[in-house]
């Protein structure tokens, strides 16, 4: 399907990377998000309540940002379509771990206005907080699944790591 369609069906994709329009403003990539007009709870206002340094940023290009503001524009265009669905691609690479806290402090937000989400992360810790379900890839196979309540750092890292 074309990417229009699939944000028609309610999914959004935080891409690995960010993968911002460099040469737009924080508050134009925003916007960008919103193109389709699904609606839903998230507004321009609300992105900027959950991410507050995005206000103050709002008519900077994205590229002057430091990566974590970056990160925080990229979740935010996501959430501009109101998606049922989320799938978010290493929301921690390369950024301090303050700032990976930060972020993930913003999940159960965003989990209390509706919708699911599906992270793709090697941040152990971090999924085990936000997680209700974990499931480890390993060369494309599930080698282990289970509630997060159940699974232990060690038995994420032996099916992650083939030990």
């Amino acid at each position: 399907m074309p990417a229009h369609a699939v944000v028609g069906r309610g999914i959004a994709l935080v891409p690995e990377g960010r993968r911002l329009f460099s040469s737009l403003s924080v508050e134009e990539n925003l916007l960008i998000g919103g193109q389709l007009g699904r609606t839903g709870p998230w507004s321009l206002s609300r992105i900027y309540e959950l991410f507050p340094a995005l206000w103050e940023r709002r008519h900077a290009p994205s590229a002057l940002l430091s990566g974590g503001e970056q990160q925080m524009v990229a979740i935010g265009r996501a959430l501009m379509s109101n998606p049922k669905l989320l799938l978010c691609d290493e929301i921690s690479l390369g950024l301090a771990p303050i700032v990976v806290r930060e972020l993930y402090a913003r999940v159960p937000s965003i989990l209390a206005e509706g919708s699911s989400l599906v992270i793709v992360e090697q941040d152990i810790v971090q999924a085990l907080r936000v997680a209700n379900r974990i499931y480890c890839l390993q060369e494309g196979r599930v080698a282990l699944t289970g509630s997060a309540a159940t699974l232990t750092r060690d038995a994420i890292s032996a099916a992650y790591f083939g030990a």
